[in-house]
């Protein structure tokens, strides 16, 4: 592949996404996120305005969005789309520069040493492509997400750690601005130190030496990462005395069918495409090894994490996607090398189709036409909220947050609650479940947690309650009743004696302010 040639399908990955993202409905995670830095940005704190399980980081982030928004008079999607596509600019231009360097030495199939190749530059302008596409395209529905971000400041450091390995001298400058992004990115949630670590043993390894850990990148990444645990303490602490042991107890261990885990396809395509690097090792170079070991860590993750959700995965399909482009390039290179080339180039093809693409898109079509579908339960759920409550308060007795962050966004109405949903009630019902009763933990728990909500219901006054009656509600193991949950205090029922059933939608009850 020519420059000219990359050049022009990078604008057309770009201008593909531009139309997606305006034609899209907004993700739920990412609205909320918005809504967080807003009330943060306007004097609230964790607890009394926010209980949410992310570390501040990424409200830090929120908070910078909703100040430009204010600023400029701009709607804050808008503008945080956009910085979003400002930072895969910044991401895939120092990739390029940072691959681009003496190309000709950039050959990831020439063993495990920086030899050099005719082909070095259209094996990396290969690699972009691929890495364009998934920053892009594959991230459709989790454009912006954690997972999005980290992965967008932190390919720079991925790509710096591998040209460190021959020696190769950069600016000050560059290092510590890559450095100091892919800080903030690996920050953006513990999970995501697994990668960090991963790379930096394996730099170790490859220099044969521990002072790795004491050069600039390093020695930047850890001063990032005090000053921001510092921050915390400082400016938000309620997130270590209260937030965090409630996650701890009632977020962390809830998890996911362990089968259910193991055979998601972006893991089971990793294995593949391990499984087949050994199998080709004549074709593994330094830039495949280092891609397998970050494969590595966030296959650990993923696993760790245990909800199984696509934009958990992200990370890991994009990081798959590179080291298949890479195999298939080299693939093609040495096909008359070995009878049996042609037979692997058949099978990672087939397996990035069948394991990528295809769920995908899959997965892309079915929500875009259930959000799109005027009779799916999110339209009928948001004409409720339109009609009855537009510009007022809104309260959810949901797990679901697929249900409620949409239906405020997209009904003009406003979220009446300092929960994006009652995250907290899977951990804590199933552990109750489990035990077969309450114990003195779960009871105190329980006894906070309607506190709060009695408190939200005094300070927001919402005009609509939609509460989930599904018999199988979102992440419970067992039946479980809102109102009943919640007339177990004294204090919640003459707050309640001000509603009225209004009707039922989609598994929802609604209730509405008649007094």
């Amino acid at each position: 592949m020519r420059q000219k040639s990359f050049v022009i399908y990078l604008a057309i990955l770009f201008v593909l996404s531009v139309f997606i993202q305006i034609h899209i409905y907004q993700d739920w995670d990412m609205l909320f996120l918005l809504e967080g830095g807003k009330r943060l940005l306007a004097g609230g704190n964790y607890v009394h305005d926010l209980f949410e399980s992310n570390p501040p980081l990424i409200y830090y982030f929120s908070m910078g969005i909703n100040w430009l928004a204010n600023t400029f008079s701009l709607s804050n999607v808008l503008l945080f789309k956009l910085i979003i596509y400002i930072f895969i600019i910044y991401s895939l231009t120092i990739c390029h520069y940072l691959l681009h360097i003496n190309s000709v030495n950039f050959n990831p199939g020439d063993s495990l040493q920086f030899s050099g190749t005719v082909n070095g530059e259209k094996s990396f302008l290969w690699l972009l492509l691929t890495l364009a596409f998934c920053l892009l395209i594959l991230s459709a529905y989790c454009f912006g997400e954690r997972e999005h971000l980290m992965l967008i400041l932190a390919m720079p450091y991925y790509f710096l750690l591998y040209q460190s390995a021959s020696d190769r001298q950069f600016t000050p400058t560059l290092r510590i601005t890559i450095s100091v992004l892919a800080a903030l990115g690996f920050a953006i949630k513990p999970y995501f130190l697994f990668s960090l670590v991963f790379c930096e043993l394996l730099l170790m390894y490859w220099r044969r030496s521990w002072k790795t850990l004491f050069r600039l990148e390093a020695q930047v990444i850890l001063a990032i990462f005090v000053a921001y645990l510092i921050s915390i303490a400082v400016l938000l602490p309620d997130f270590y005395s209260i937030i965090l042991p409630w996650v701890l107890k009632f977020y962390v261990p809830e998890h996911n069918n362990i089968i259910d885990l193991l055979t998601n396809h972006a893991l089971v395509n990793a294995v593949l495409l391990i499984l087949g690097s050994l199998l080709l090792s004549q074709c593994i170079g330094r830039m495949e090894l280092l891609l397998i070991v970050i494969i590595l860590g966030f296959m650990s993750s993923f696993i760790v994490q245990g909800k199984g959700w696509f934009y958990h995965a992200y990370p890991l399909i994009t990081m798959n996607s590179l080291l298949a482009t890479l195999l298939a390039y080299n693939l093609v290179l040495n096909k008359d090398k070995n009878k049996w080339y042609p037979a692997f180039l058949t099978a990672i093809i087939v397996s990035q189709f069948y394991l990528t693409l295809l769920p995908y898109f899959v997965d892309f079509y079915n929500r875009l036409f259930y959000y799109k579908n005027t009779s799916s339960s999110f339209q009928q759920l948001t004409n409720i909220a339109r009609k009855y409550a537009q510009n007022q308060y809104i309260f959810f007795f949901s797990t679901d947050l697929s249900r409620t962050l949409p239906v405020v966004y997209y009904s003009d109405s406003k979220l009446g609650s300092r929960f994006p949903t009652l995250w907290m009630l899977p951990g804590l019902l199933n552990k109750q479940y489990a035990l077969q009763q309450c114990d003195n933990e779960c009871l105190i728990a329980e006894q906070q947690l309607r506190h709060y909500i009695i408190e939200d219901f005094k300070r927001y006054r919402p005009q609509l309650v939609y509460v989930d009656i599904n018999t199988h509600k979102n992440s419970l193991k067992s039946s479980f009743d809102y109102l009943n949950f919640m007339q177990k205090s004294s204090e919640f029922k003459p707050l309640w004696q001000h509603y009225c059933y209004l009707l039922t939608s989609s598994n929802y009850a609604i209730y509405q302010r008649c007094q």
